[in-house]
């Protein structure tokens, strides 16, 4: 160690106050460094733990498609029964029951819908108040039971105040207060949501 001009102890050319200064620099940018490691080491296990949680949730997820009611199918795409008749009825309330028991719906893409119907009672549809979910089953079930009026499959027609007429075209129920009118309206399931779907995520993650 020597002495420099301004009676400065220094070493090698270079003085405490400098030695200090450099040091804290160095320590400075050797924190800021190994936090950008663990940061970047910090991020990509949390990336890692996500992908794992994924991979069960869309092993789950594609499990419970094969449970899942195919919304397109439960009703026939062909009037074959007669309007109004207990048969067409029992038809109607089977595809319904199916509605209420499922535990999800798929239609025309491999993508779960939730089911806001589960679990709702059939037998008090007629009840009123009506939520807006029973009256929209309501509105399908009677869509169902009549679909097909005033003209059936098989050749007739239906009248208004229930009978059954041989004849098709006019005069065909005019002793019968005309024909019947159809009553509700198809059941889109309009209440059936998206489900969140795994699958997104953990391919946006492992692009």
């Amino acid at each position: 160690m020597k002495r420099n001009n301004e009676n400065q102890i220094t070493l090698k050319g270079w003085t405490f106050k400098e030695i200090g200064s450099v040091l804290f620099i160095l320590v400075l940018t050797s924190g800021i460094g190994g936090n950008i490691i663990y940061q970047n080491w910090s991020n990509n296990n949390e990336k890692n733990n996500r992908v794992q949680q994924l991979r069960i949730e869309v092993s789950q997820y594609e499990y419970r498609m094969k449970t899942c009611v195919k919304g397109n199918e439960v009703f026939p795409f062909y009037y074959n029964n007669n309007p109004r008749s207990e048969q067409r009825l029992t038809d109607a309330i089977t595809g319904f029951t199916k509605i209420v028991n499922a535990d999800c719906f798929l239609f025309r893409t491999d993508k779960i819908y939730t089911n806001p119907y589960k679990n709702l009672s059939l037998q008090n549809l007629t009840e009123e108040p009506r939520s807006r979910i029973q009256e929209e089953i309501l509105q399908g079930l009677l869509y169902e039971v009549d679909k097909g009026i005033p003209f059936l499959v098989t050749g007739g027609s239906i009248c208004a105040d229930g009978t059954y007429s041989g004849s098709v075209g006019r005069g065909s129920c005019s002793w019968h207060g005309g024909y019947a009118t159809k009553r509700g309206s198809n059941f889109d399931y309009d209440s059936s949501v998206y489900e969140y779907d795994p699958r997104l995520e953990l391919q946006s993650l492992q692009d």
